[in-house]
């Protein structure tokens, strides 16, 4: 009896009915970010101890991924408006599938750049014909609950994948790594079989014109270089569009300069932090995000503008900027430990809120026959801030700017937020307005109980 009553503070409505379809894909999804996180954070250290290519080399192999991702991106878009998101989405799979093998079975530095250029290509497009996918799946008031769902599955899942990498791989067994290639590339292939088992890649694309009648003469859909620029012209004219992304790219230069360069470069260092308390911030940020997830959908986005909540996230990252800064001016001890966690943790609480926001508006925005144009330009504003970030704090970090970089990182949130509620003045108020489910309260949870 007792323990009935315990389970009375958990909302029986918590998850979002997404409906069949919709589950599978994320299960699809799961699956695929499993396989990223067993080898992408082992990879420099592979092609260094196991294959005996120099450091340099190997990081511009990461880099090769990287700019093969972002020509992949607008390709994958317009495979989507023609054939359908799908079959788009297996593909992109595929070709992660083939680097993850190209990695296995390299034999210098030429094979790691094929290599690289599959994978990157394939694993950065993947994410931007998905969204696509995802925003087909469920109806316009559902988006907002998926791509949360999306959101919490990417980091549990990559966080998982990592976890059991770094427990199977020892760098001084070279057969070691084999295992997770293995593994990557079959939850990569089970993804595919999922996808086809399902009847996705049957799935006719929205831009496709439907079937002529008996009789009637086809008439031809506008296809090669004229369409594909009537297509992304269509994109470019949205103001609504430009403003989200550039929303997107501000954020991306924050995050990622934080994470990738700031952050442990600053705790290891003039922080005099230690290189655990970087494991457990990080660490922090995924378990905040895959825990407050389901609460941040339920009871912060619903209802809401989804421009607002993208303005409080983005003042949300500028908090944890200050924060990290503050903490490591402590000079060691409990508080920078605890502050240093603490905000990549607040990070993470920022980002549960941003990315089912800016997805789901996105896709509102969309017409059907360009969803994947809407959703390459979208990503590609990403790829641009993840570029920029670490460059900009490459170079701060190189003078000892440390105080600067982290204010002037704040300092672009509070253009972000600022940005944020300004769209609120172009974005249709159907596209910007979140679905709000009436609230299962006590007394039913008790009578279903």
């Amino acid at each position: 009896m007792a323990s009935n009553h315990g389970m009375l503070w958990w909302p029986r409505d918590l998850v979002p009915p997404l409906g069949r379809r919709a589950w599978w894909l994320l299960a699809g999804y799961a699956l695929e970010k499993l396989g990223s996180g067993l080898i992408w954070p082992f990879l420099v250290v592979y092609m260094h101890e196991v294959r005996g290519i120099d450091l340099a080399t190997a990081g511009l192999v990461l880099s090769a991924a990287s700019v093969a991702g972002v020509i992949a991106v607008p390709v994958s878009g317009e495979l989507v408006d023609r054939i359908g998101a799908g079959r788009t989405v297996a593909i992109t799979v595929v070709l992660g599938a083939a680097g993850t093998v190209g990695f296995a079975s390299m034999n210098g530095p030429v094979w790691a750049f094929v290599a690289g250029c599959l994978y990157g290509g394939g694993t950065s497009s993947m994410w931007n014909v998905f969204a696509a996918l995802l925003a087909e799946a469920v109806p316009p008031a559902r988006r907002s609950g998926v791509f949360g769902m999306a959101f919490g599955l990417q980091n549990l899942g990559f966080g998982l994948g990592a976890a059991a990498g770094g427990l199977i791989v020892d760098i001084h067994v070279p057969a070691s790594f084999t295992p997770l290639f293995l593994a990557t590339t079959t939850l990569y292939l089970l993804f595919v079989t999922l996808l086809i088992a399902r009847g996705e890649t049957r799935r006719q694309s929205p831009a496709a014109p439907p079937p002529a009648a008996p009789g009637v003469e086809k008439t031809p859909a506008p296809s090669g270089a004229g369409a594909v620029r009537r297509g992304y012209h269509a994109v470019f004219a949205d103001r609504a569009l430009i403003g989200t992304a550039i929303l997107n790219a501000l954020t991306a230069v924050v995050m990622v300069a934080l994470y990738d360069v700031a952050f442990p470069a600053w705790a290891t260092g003039p922080a005099r932090s230690s290189t655990q308390v970087v494991g457990f911030a990080f660490t922090a940020n995924s378990v905040v995000i895959v825990v407050v997830q389901l609460f941040v959908l339920r009871y912060l986005l619903e209802g809401r503008r989804r421009t607002r909540m993208s303005a409080v996230a983005a003042l949300i990252f500028g908090a944890a900027c200050l924060l990290t800064l503050i903490a490591g001016k402590a000079g060691g001890g409990a508080f920078t430990t605890a502050g240093l966690i603490g905000a990549l943790g607040i990070f993470g609480f920022g980002n549960a809120l941003l990315q089912p926001s800016l997805y789901a508006l996105v896709n509102d925005l969309a017409p059907d026959q360009l969803r994947g144009r809407y959703n390459a330009f979208f990503n590609l504003s990403f790829q641009a801030g993840s570029v920029a970030g670490p460059a900009v704090a490459g170079a701060a970090l190189a003078r000892g700017m440390y105080g600067t970089l982290f204010v002037g990182l704040a300092v672009t949130c509070g253009f972000g937020a600022l940005l944020g509620l300004w769209l609120e003045r172009v974005i249709p108020a159907a596209a910007n307005l979140t679905f709000a489910r009436p609230k299962v309260g006590r007394t039913e949870n008790r009578a279903e109980g």
